[in-house]
């Protein structure tokens, strides 16, 4: 048996998480995305840092993210209401002395198309991504922070994803996934923390989530 992977070619990719949601917080973790971690790992690449990355997700207070996707400035001259709500503001901003609350909807679309000789299903060769969610950041005074985000996903994916779905009851690096009619799937991802840090030196962190170790 052959299996080809597929890539699937985003049509049309609009996320609400905004610049403005990376800003940097108090004591919550980086979000968890390779273009962002470029940035921050050829800061910490100089000699005079002394920022650690090879445990990840890393604090936002502990390292330099000057230049990094989603927190460099915008030098962009032209901005209109609606570029300017999508990719630089808040849904929600709220702060009152030491304290902070931001909520950003997420969405994400993506269509893709098998382009080899046989579709991996009987009756269609098109894949396709719906992907809407929500994250909620919070600072409760200096030391405190939290966050969480919750995105649910509907996708007919390629036949090695399906399968591989179907086998263990669950999308590989998301949860639990329903088959509402084969090939179609429905699955979700959750995580949220709780961070404290009582010193420079230490942080206390409850909840759930991805982590990488390394720098592979």
């Amino acid at each position: 048996m052959i299996v080809r992977q597929v890539a699937l070619r985003p049509l049309t990719f609009l996320t609400a998480l905004t610049i403005a949601a990376f800003s940097q917080a108090q004591q919550n973790d980086v979000p968890f995305q390779r273009d962002v971690y470029e940035g921050i790992e050829r800061n910490a690449a100089r000699i005079d840092d002394r920022s650690l990355t090879g445990l990840k997700p890393v604090l936002e207070s502990r390292v330099d993210v000057t230049g990094a996707m989603g927190y460099r400035v915008d030098s962009t001259r032209y901005f209109y209401w609606l570029t300017e709500k999508l990719f630089r503001d808040h849904l929600l901003d709220v702060r009152e002395g030491d304290l902070r609350l931001t909520l950003d909807p997420l969405f994400r679309f993506e269509v893709g198309l098998e382009q080899g000789d046989a579709t991996p299903y009987a009756d269609t060769n098109r894949f396709y991504q719906n992907v809407r969610g929500f994250r909620i950041t919070g600072d409760l005074g200096p030391k405190v922070s939290f966050q969480t985000m919750f995105h649910e996903t509907q996708a007919i994916m390629p036949q090695y994803l399906f399968r591989s779905a179907l086998a263990i009851g669950a999308m590989p690096s998301q949860g639990r996934v329903k088959f509402p009619a084969v090939p179609k799937m429905d699955f979700g991802w959750s995580q949220s923390s709780l961070s404290y840090s009582p010193a420079r030196w230490i942080n206390l962190q409850l909840g759930h989530g991805k982590h990488f170790v390394g720098h592979g």
